[in-house]
Formats: structure tokens, sequence, C-alpha cells
């Protein structure tokens, strides 16, 4: 189970691939359209990679904070 900020971030990744992509769709030419596509693949990536990993990055970083404090 992924935790809250995790589920939050794939959210606005996913949300940020769709943008791109209704940005490409609207493009007439090939390479920055290919460019584009290849960007909301990369949010989709970047979305899965969210959801996989159950405490957020943040989260590791206060926990390896916390460790070295004590």
């Amino acid at each position: 189970m992924t935790s809250d900020a995790s589920w939050q971030n794939a959210r606005l990744w996913r949300m940020r691939a769709a943008e791109i992509r209704a940005i490409a769709d609207e493009m007439k030419e090939i390479e920055p359209k290919a460019i584009m596509l290849r960007i909301a693949d990369d949010y989709d990536r970047l979305a899965e990679w969210a959801e996989k990993n159950s405490i957020s990055w943040l989260d590791k970083k206060r926990l390896a904070s916390n460790a070295h404090a004590h």
C-alpha cells in the first residue's frame, strides 16, 4: 500500500502526462510532437515509480535524517 504522498505524486504525474498529450495532439510538426509524447511517457513512468514506492521520497529523507540525529 502506498502513502498518500506517493498517490498524490502519481496523480500529479498522470495529470501532467495528459496535459502534455493534449498539447501534442494540437501540434502539426512531427519532431516537436514526438518530443512532447516522449515527455508524457516520462511523466507516466514517474507516476508508476510513485505508485510502486510505499514511502514518498520526502518521507524517506525525513527517516534518514531522523536516523542520523539519534
